[in-house]
């Protein structure tokens, strides 16, 4: 039917003091499965529960109490080759924070399609995010240059957009280009600069000795 994946992780750390932040113990949980192919198609289903105790100031006590940080994260996806060269993936992330008697949800649905040819491909992906706050912040992770790992960081609210190429323009010589921009929705959008649109734009050549 597919291939099931999971880990269960117990920490705990040195003991708690003003100068060391650290958290003080906790657990982390994850269950992954990835369908085998039907109809050219990959579905993927991943839950994972991070718990994470520490001494915070709480209302009601004098001293600091020991708080459990718990997160809920669960992400759903669905693979489709259209053809050998052209690539669908629809995925839906819901996380869900909680800490004493504080909640905060968020959720991200992302669209990427991958185009690939022997000596060039292009990426594009469009991803739009709803989260409380910082708290309720989700991963996705992203096609970049060759050699980088990006694992994107969204919260807020706002949508998300990379394109990526990558060719051999000559013998052994490769180009990559990306471009990426993030824009945050908020009710005074235009009065808060800190919501403006932020753009990154990527661009390496490699040659190969071959």
């Amino acid at each position: 039917f597919g291939k099931f994946s999971a880990y269960y992780d117990i920490f705990s750390a040195i003991p708690y003091s003003d100068n060391v932040l650290f958290e003080i113990g906790g657990n982390d949980f994850m269950l992954d499965f990835v369908s085998a192919k039907f109809l050219n198609s990959n579905a993927g289903l991943r839950v994972k529960f991070e718990q994470k105790d520490n001494y915070e100031e709480t209302e009601g006590y004098e001293t600091k109490q020991i708080v459990a940080r718990k997160a809920l994260r669960l992400r759903g996806n669905l693979a489709t080759e259209i053809s050998r060269v052209l690539r669908i993936k629809t995925q839906i992330d819901f996380t869900r924070f909680t800490a004493a008697n504080f909640i905060s949800k968020g959720y991200a649905v992302s669209e990427t399609v991958r185009f690939k040819k022997d000596n060039y491909s292009l990426a594009f992906s469009f991803s739009f995010f709803d989260t409380d706050d910082y708290y309720s912040r989700i991963y996705v992770y992203e096609y970049d240059l060759d050699g980088v790992f990006r694992n994107d960081l969204r919260y807020g609210k706002g949508l998300r957009f990379y394109f990526l190429a990558k060719a051999e323009i000559f013998s052994n010589l490769f180009l990559n280009v990306k471009y990426a921009e993030t824009f945050r929705f908020e009710k005074n959008y235009f009065d808060a600069p800190q919501n403006l649109p932020s753009r990154t734009i990527g661009l390496q050549v490699e040659y190969a000795i071959r």
